[in-house]
């Protein structure tokens, strides 16, 4: 029961963590390179309050480390395919591939690769799941708003990759024998994201001509970002320490579509408590779906 209670603590982190991003979005982004420092300065807040609450201590084991530095390229990688898409296409349709990867891919490791138990209410649930996400963007079809550009969807492809490799990875590593404690994977992850953040981050400026012109950061924009990515760090830290709490005991097969449900749920009920958009009959009938695909994947 333990484990539930943290599982579904960590959708309700995580969809505060979306709520800060998108607070980030609206109240602070007016450049490009404001996106691409949102990240470093989020990395820094997550490695110094992790580093903090491990009592300012870190140990060293190879296996962890090296799964620190791949879970930190592939959210960076995730996060600038992420930059791209919302530039080309549908954020919805978006939105949609990076949560079926973070479901889908550790759901077929878990099968494959862990053994973990073939359920007939697990694959009900996942394909309600699916479908769920599916009618979600019927409206954008029928509006012709989604993107026809093949890069769009190469990109969309890429975030569901790059999103479903991050929980496998997760997961992969809460497992193995070797693996130090949780709090130390968290500082190695957070500063190998830091660490890849800056590099994208001076890239840009480096490939920008009269880069350094652009960057003049306003009073108005540092004091948002900071505020801003300081609660998006303690939901997004807090969510994923609770996912990988959970991971330990939870089959992989079970544990990321609940999240994935869960997240969704929540995810919309915040955007209608922190920014008034409508909740319209699709949605409705989405969380309706999504709530009768947790129970199933739960029983």
């Amino acid at each position: 029961m333990t484990d539930y209670i943290f599982l579904f603590s960590a959708c309700v982190c995580i969809a505060m963590q979306f709520t800060f991003n998108k607070f980030y979005e609206k109240k602070a982004v007016e450049k490009v390179w404001h996106l691409l420092f949102f990240p470093v300065i989020t990395a820094v807040f997550s490695a110094v309050l992790f580093f903090a609450l491990n009592k300012f201590g870190v140990s060293f084991g190879a296996f962890s480390v090296a799964l620190a530095a791949l879970n930190g390229l592939i959210s960076i990688l995730s996060l600038l395919c992420g930059i791209a898409v919302v530039k080309r296409g549908s954020v919805l349709v978006y939105t949609v591939f990076m949560m079926l990867g973070g479901m889908f891919l550790p759901y077929l490791y878990g099968m494959i690769f862990l053994g973990e138990p073939v359920k007939a209410t697990r694959i009900i649930g996942i394909l309600i799941m699916i479908f769920s996400l599916w009618l979600s963007v019927v409206p954008e079809w029928k509006q012709k708003k989604a993107s026809k550009d093949k890069l769009f969807y190469l990109l969309c492809i890429a975030v569901f990759l790059l999103n479903g490799s991050v929980s496998v990875i997760s997961k992969a590593h809460q497992i193995h024998p070797s693996a130090l404690p949780t709090g130390d994977f968290l500082v190695w992850n957070y500063f190998f994201q830091l660490l890849f953040a800056l590099i994208c981050f001076a890239l840009y400026f480096i490939c920008l001509k009269d880069g350094a012109k652009e960057f003049v950061p306003e009073k108005r924009y540092i004091k948002n970002a900071l505020l801003l990515a300081l609660g998006y760090s303690v939901f997004c830290g807090l969510g994923y320490f609770l996912q990988l709490v959970a991971a330990k005991n939870l089959d992989a097969s079970l544990l990321y579509p609940v999240v994935t449900g869960g997240t969704i749920f929540f995810t919309t009920v915040s955007a209608r408590l922190f920014f008034k958009e409508k909740i319209t009959a699709i949605m409705i009938v989405n969380m309706a779906f999504i709530l009768v695909a947790m129970i199933v994947f739960i029983i």
